[in-house]
């Protein structure tokens, strides 16, 4: 898993709630915060709305935390659902399973979507990525 990336004291990722629902708001979190996108990374519904809504802050306010970070909210949130996918097509447990099933259990329901993106991530298809990572 990539690191989540720090900014004078924490990143903006790092202000997000560790629950869901999150009851704590992004300044009183105790920098556990990126645990709350990792924890429903899965659920397709988490977008930035969702996340606001959870802490009681504007869309706006949040993409405004995420200012001097590398990715929007939004972003950040994809990565981390492709990341997920590339660690379970690399786990040989996951070997017989659709590609589709795996990008939809971490919250992607368009397989062609998912496709793009992933390539876009790791320079190949899903579907070669898992070959060259097949251990027998």
């Amino acid at each position: 898993m990539a690191p989540v990336r720090r900014r004078a004291g924490r990143s903006a990722a790092a202000t997000l709630p560790d629950t869901s629902p999150p009851t704590r708001t992004p300044s009183h979190d105790g920098g556990r915060g990126a645990s709350g996108i990792l924890c429903n990374i899965a659920n397709p519904a988490l977008d930035p709305t969702l996340v606001a809504r959870a802490f009681h802050i504007s869309v706006r306010q949040l993409h405004r935390l995420f200012e001097d970070e590398e990715e929007t909210v939004g972003q950040e949130i994809r990565a981390r659902r492709i990341q997920r996918c590339a660690e379970e097509l690399r786990n040989p447990h996951h070997h017989r399973e659709r590609i589709s099933d795996t990008a939809a259990r971490w919250g992607i329901s368009d397989a062609s979507k998912f496709s793009r993106q992933f390539r876009s991530t790791y320079g190949v298809s899903p579907r070669d990525y898992r070959l060259d990572h097949h251990i027998c």
